[in-house]
């Protein structure tokens, strides 16, 4: 949903999307739309638990679009890391139950994704959007849902609909429609 949701929050800002990016964007929906939603299509509490995370996170990306400009990546990344950590801590004090034996029993696990998913891969997020608009920025990394199902169906053998890989055919041609306008502004 942030794939909406961002340039619809730059409009409130007064900030212009191009219209290619606009039919980008709307045909990148429509095939995430082909790709993840069923027949059955429902709503859930979870549904809306995340909607709620599409919001923050559009909020997020147009964050890290206004400052990976005027500072370090680095540092913006640093500290992006420090808030989350300390807002995640103290919900966690009051929210979970935690015990040093579970988080010893699950400290791959934790590593993992914090040094690879969260370090590694949102220091490279805010380098990547210091050179491209938030709104482009969206569709790109909405292109984690189509090489989701590509690496399901390479490497774990799921099957895709021809309804699934119509929707990763759109999701590629929007990532590329949404970019011409950047392209012809950079004079490639």
């Amino acid at each position: 949903m942030d794939i909406v949701i961002v340039p619809l929050i730059l409009i409130i800002l007064k900030r212009k999307v191009p219209v290619l990016t606009w039919f980008g964007i709307a045909v990148a929906a429509f095939g995430l739309y082909l790709l993840c939603i069923t027949d059955g299509f429902t709503i859930q509490i979870g549904d809306g638990l995340v909607m709620g995370c599409a919001v923050a996170y559009s909020f997020q990306i147009i964050l890290i679009d206004h400052y990976s400009e005027k500072t370090d990546v680095l540092k913006l990344s640093f500290m992006q890391f420090m808030f989350a950590g300390i807002v995640s801590g103290v919900v966690a004090v009051f929210a979970e139950t935690i015990s040093f034996q579970s988080v010893i029993d699950c400290i791959v696990p934790i590593l993992y994704v914090a040094v690879l998913e969260v370090s590694i891969a949102f220091t490279l997020q805010i380098a990547g959007q210091k050179y491209t608009s938030a709104a482009i920025a969206t569709v790109i990394m909405s292109l984690e849902s189509l090489f989701a199902a590509v690496c399901g169906a390479l490497f774990l053998h799921e099957t895709m609909s021809v309804r699934e890989i119509m929707g990763c055919v759109l999701m590629f041609g929007a990532f590329i429609i949404a970019q011409i306008p950047e392209m012809r502004a950079d004079g490639k």
